[in-house]
């Protein structure tokens, strides 16, 4: 069987060398000219057992994840948040991972650089290929990893219902760059690694902190929808007024990325189509981080592949349900949580984090995909914390009702391959 792999993500990556290790012919391509231009220059977080569950030993550039605070808008109240070893995550840099996965996948796949997807093929509702560079080339199976405004996914037909565009408060525009560090400027500990929600009053979140590089700042702005030079400028500024160890230097990164921070597609199979990673919107959509959930898919599409008859969707279906199961309700529900309070008052958000109505405990878990739960032994708590303002802890108990209730909704996933009974149920999670 023929596999094209549109997009050398890492979930393009590890479907093609797990398929490729099956036994398939699998061709990927990719628009950058060279592995070494591939991939953000940055590190990000993720659970180290998925390297269990890759088979792979995690490339030596990696570090453990620091203790992070988060910082309410206008600086009102700050919530510090110790991980505790028994559960940090590993830091790692993308692009040795990158490389490594490369190597996977070189080895048992025809990986081509500088080539363009430029629109899939199809034969009636069924997708046989796509054109790279003008010429067409045919497959039994088109993975989709070209990211959040894949070419391919945004000319499907409609009808065969999968979202083609997201919509523009669904993505992150996030800056990224590794700024030098001021010498001698003090330092105040433990708070050397702050997120500012909301920072300046704004629908996103920026964050300083100092690099595992003692050279090195870290430093991300991003806005849900847009972010404008203006609004970049202003952030930086006060992150260098509330932050003096920020210099002004960029030693790495320094450019925008478009991430999409939402559920992720209620349907993401075709007959001779699937879509992966990004293109798939399978981030956390607290912070926006896919690498896991990226990998985690392949591996589950390799598995599901391994064992159909063919590439129909009806086959396909089974990839969807255990993306589902596995992490994708948990990650409508943190959609409907990361709205919410994006939508709060500054002071809402304040008292939250203040008052320990939100612990740090249920802010580590949402940063890594994990919902809220207020759990009955936990209500006597929070209404002693809480009484005073107990329109504010209302509105917060409804949002994390909300985001259970969709979680469930996602949960009752269609167990066959009905048309009627998916498109109804993607009216639930979709509305």
């Amino acid at each position: 069987m023929r596999i094209i792999v549109a997009g050398a993500g890492m979930g393009g990556l590890v479907a093609a060398w797990k398929l490729g290790e099956l036994g398939h012919t699998v061709d990927v391509y990719e628009k950058e000219t060279s592995i070494e231009n591939m991939r953000y220059d940055w590190h990000d977080d993720l659970t180290p057992d998925i390297f269990e569950k890759l088979g792979l030993t995690p490339p030596k550039e990696n570090f453990a994840k620091p203790d992070w605070t988060f910082v309410a808008p206008f600086e009102k109240s700050i919530l510090f948040l110790p991980i505790g070893d028994s559960k940090r995550d590993m830091s790692i840099e993308r692009r040795p991972l990158n490389a490594l996965l490369y190597e996977k996948a070189k080895a048992v796949a025809n990986i081509h650089f500088g080539k363009i997807v430029e629109k899939p093929i199809l034969e009636g509702k069924k997708v046989v290929g796509c054109v790279v560079d003008g010429q067409q080339e045919l497959c039994d199976l088109l993975i989709d990893s070209l990211g959040a405004f894949s070419a391919l996914r945004t000319m499907l037909p409609k009808d065969l219902g999968i979202e083609t565009q997201p919509k523009d408060n669904e993505i992150f525009y996030a800056f990224r760059g590794y700024f030098n560090r001021i010498e001698n400027a003090p330092v105040e500990e433990p708070y050397t690694h702050r997120v500012y929600m909301k920072h300046l009053g704004k629908q996103g979140i920026s964050w300083c902190a100092l690099d595992h590089n003692p050279k090195l700042v870290d430093v991300l702005v991003g806005h849900v929808g847009s972010l404008s030079d203006e609004n970049f400028n202003e952030a930086i500024t006060d992150l260098r007024n509330k932050n003096p160890w920020l210099g002004d230097k960029i030693a790495r990164g320094g450019f925008v990325c478009k991430i999409p921070v939402r559920r992720p597609l209620s349907k993401m199979v075709a007959d001779g189509y699937v879509a992966i990673g990004d293109s798939a919107f399978m981030t956390i959509p607290m912070l926006g981080s896919g690498m896991v959930p990226a990998m985690l898919s392949a591996l589950i599409l390799a598995d599901v592949v391994s064992c159909a008859k063919d590439m129909s969707a009806k086959s396909l279906w089974k990839y969807q349900i255990r993306v589902f199961k596995e992490f994708g309700a948990q990650h409508c529900g943190i959609e409907v949580l990361k709205n919410g309070i994006l939508d709060f008052s500054d002071d809402l958000i304040a008292w939250l984090f203040g008052s320990g109505i939100v612990s740090a405990e249920d802010m580590a878990g949402a940063s890594i995909g994990k919902l809220i739960a207020i759990s009955p032994s936990d209500i006597p708590a929070k209404l002693k914390i809480g009484w005073k303002k107990m329109p504010w802890l209302l509105k917060l108990n409804s949002l994390v009702s909300n985001a259970w209730a969709k979680v469930h909704i996602a949960e009752k996933i269609p167990t066959e391959y009905d048309e009627d009974a998916i498109s109804k149920w993607q009216m639930k999670i979709d509305k």
